[in-house]
């Protein structure tokens, strides 16, 4: 009996295959200290709030503040997510991603306030500001902002939008978790007669496979997983489609895939803080 030759464990691959994570963070101890000195920053929001119509230099201040903020997000986020990606089933880097979600949530409730301040703000400013010298660097997302102001609502209800998103985004990580963590695929033997585990990184191979049988049993047993939880993964896909259409009906557009273009053409945080609503 020939053995199974199964997909290394993460600790056995060899460093030259897998990526390096060292331009974000060297060690996980790095990303907590960091991690600890982004959190303690996000109430700082607070000092800007009913400001950003005092003059260019103030609005600048905010929006500073908020891409600073935003650019050390991406990389505390990058770090946690390909640490999670590296063993979906390790609890460390779960909860590891789970609280950056978390704590990006209330960064988002934190900043909810900018978006509708911007734009209640008088015309005649809102045209000076795009003006400023002080607002240079952020004309543009200014300029798409103004194009966003028939889907942006009040302070309140942005504040509720941001506090929806961990929620909005369980419907993707339930799909997430099930597809990269909880099937298992059995084993195909291959051309050379070994035994090898199906799974989604070895399922393209046996696809190549210049053997027509191989290639036909390699789909049928991969996709006899998923019909056997056909009835969860319909439960995750109608949840996300449900989000979906209810954060088109909130930001009144006629279509929910026009939330996901207007994300794909917005910038920094000036994009929809409820970034779990596309």
């Amino acid at each position: 009996m020939s053995k199974t030759k199964k997909l290394p464990a993460r600790n056995q691959v060899k460093s030259a295959d897998t990526w390096d994570l060292s331009s974000l963070f060297q060690n996980d101890d790095e990303w907590e200290q960091a991690f600890a000195r982004w959190e303690k920053q996000i109430p700082k929001y607070d000092a800007f709030r009913g400001t950003l119509g005092d003059g260019p230099a103030a609005l600048a201040a905010c929006l500073k503040f908020d891409s600073r903020i935003d650019r050390t997000a991406e990389r505390l986020g990058t770090y946690a997510m390909l640490k999670t990606s590296e063993d979906l089933a390790d609890s460390r880097y779960q909860r590891m991603e789970g609280r950056f979600h978390h704590a990006a949530a209330r960064a988002a409730e934190a900043a909810s306030y900018i978006r509708p301040e911007i734009l209640g703000l008088p015309k005649a400013k809102l045209d000076e500001y795009l003006d400023a010298k002080e607002l240079r660097p952020y004309r543009l997302s200014l300029e798409r902002l103004v194009r966003y102001k028939p889907h942006t609502l009040s302070r309140n209800e942005e504040k509720l939008l941001a506090m929806q998103s961990e929620m909005a985004d369980a419907a993707h990580k339930v799909f997430s978790q099930l597809t990269d963590a909880d099937l298992k695929f059995g084993t195909i033997r291959n051309e050379k007669g070994q035994l090898v585990e199906l799974s989604n990184a070895t399922f393209s191979n046996f696809l190549h496979s210049p053997s027509r049988a191989i290639r036909r049993r390699a789909f049928h047993k991969f996709y006899d997983q998923f019909q056997g939880h056909e009835n969860t993964l319909a439960a995750a896909l109608a949840g996300s489609v449900q989000k979906d259409v209810y954060y088109a009906k909130a930001r009144n557009y006629q279509r929910s895939r026009s939330v996901v273009i207007s994300r794909q053409r917005a910038a920094g945080r000036l994009r929809q803080p409820d970034r779990g609503g596309a």
